[in-house]
């Protein structure tokens, strides 16, 4: 399986990053009383957005990284930055590249699921 490329940075802008669980849950309205709820399925996978800071050559790298190493929908190892832990991560829309400036810099913006 394919990882992060080392040569891009590690970790995204903290202000940038949002990690939320998708919602796994199935509410049932009673007669009377709270509702029922139950999950749907034992594995919930997580929506990541990061944003990220790159000059040209790194944004060359993510752009290859996503169309080539991954063609568009392979998933690829990486860490988990809110646990720390090693996560599984599939790419859910392509990467949105910003000018920044002249455009010899890029504000990057990820949208990612950790799939496990």
């Amino acid at each position: 399986m394919a990882t992060w490329p080392t040569g891009l940075p590690q970790a995204p802008s903290p202000s940038g990053y949002i990690n939320n669980e998708k919602n796994s849950l199935i509410r049932s309205q009673m007669g009377y009383g709270p509702d029922k709820v139950r999950q749907r399925v034992t594995m919930v996978t997580r929506e990541v957005t990061m944003q990220f800071f790159l000059d040209n050559t790194d944004a060359d790298t993510l752009d290859a990284f996503y169309v080539t190493t991954l063609k568009r929908t392979l998933s690829f190892d990486w860490i988990d930055h809110r646990t720390g832990n090693a996560a599984v991560y599939r790419f859910v829309a392509p990467p949105v590249f910003t000018a920044y400036g002249s455009a010899l810099w890029w504000d990057v913006t990820l949208k990612l699921e950790i799939i496990g």
